[in-house]
């Protein structure tokens, strides 16, 4: 798997227990906690006015190999447009990437696998698999 997008089934105002319990899930890992960024740039060049509107999301990432990194966003932008319209009941949802996996032994891909699904485990909310993504595909 080279990325995924999971929707965490609760609503968009469980924003500071979802925080919460990721970053406790890192810290349980020895890790730091979430980063809370404003977005900049485009996620669809081709089609920049269905770029979603958010006002911040939140990221973490580890740089050594193994290299992840993943992401939690609203379903909602600050429009109320649904990125995934249809999981309504995902009011945010989990983006899961290994860039350079190409390089990445069978048991690292295994281990990154599992981390991805030990991260989606820690957010406290079911998760509900939204997309896995191919090569070269842009995220919606």
């Amino acid at each position: 798997m080279q990325a995924c997008e999971y929707g965490l089934v609760c609503a968009t105002d469980d924003e500071a227990l979802l925080v919460k319990n990721v970053n406790a899930f890192l810290a349980a890992q020895g890790w730091r906690p979430l980063y809370r960024k404003q977005p900049t740039g485009l996620r669809n060049p081709e089609r920049p006015d269905l770029e979603p509107q958010y006002s911040h999301y939140y990221c973490q990432f580890h740089k050594q190999s193994p290299r992840w990194y993943f992401d939690l966003y609203p379903n909602a932008d600050k429009r109320g447009v649904l990125r995934f319209p249809e999981h309504p009941q995902a009011g945010w949802t989990l983006f899961f990437n290994h860039p350079g996996h190409e390089t990445d032994t069978p048991e690292e891909l295994a281990q990154l696998d599992a981390l991805c699904g030990h991260i989606a485990a820690g957010t406290g909310f079911a998760a509900v698999l939204l997309h896995t993504y191919q090569a070269g595909e842009d995220r919606h």
